[in-house]
């Protein structure tokens, strides 16, 4: 059982606001399926927020880049901006400073870093680090 609004954001989609880190790797570690909410009228002491019972059934091994999460990081500490310029805001989170992270993905033609970070799937940004993988 969970804070309804943290549910949302384990089941959150590609574009919409509860989009988050906690939804890309939910997305490759589970299947996340809303059991049931249950208001705060359910509980003695009532607690200020609505509940949710979720089902996580655990997925099979997926292979992602070495860099997964420190992509995911990078990216969504800027969730709102393109993903070119977010890991060039966060490129400390891939050990590398800001100046060489800009020279690096300047001459990079890839349309998947003009797109804003809380649009990419899941996919889309197992991709960007495949790539940033093989540049860095």
């Amino acid at each position: 059982m969970y804070q309804y609004e943290f549910a949302q954001r384990m089941m959150a989609r590609p574009g919409s606001k509860n989009y988050s880190r906690l939804s890309v790797a939910l997305h490759y570690k589970a299947e996340v399926e809303l059991v049931d909410t249950l208001k705060p009228s359910c509980f003695i002491p009532q607690p200020r927020v609505d509940s949710a019972v979720v089902k996580l059934l655990p997925k099979t091994k997926y292979e992602l880049p070495e860099i997964f999460d420190e992509t995911l990081k990078a990216l969504f500490q800027h969730k709102n901006q393109k993903a070119r310029k977010a890991l060039i805001n966060s490129a400390h989170e891939l050990r590398k400073d800001k100046k060489n992270m800009k020279e690096l993905l300047k001459d990079l033609e890839y349309p998947l870093l003009d797109k804003k970070v809380f649009q990419l799937t899941p996919e889309e940004i197992s991709e960007i680090a495949t790539t940033l993988e093989e540049v860095l």
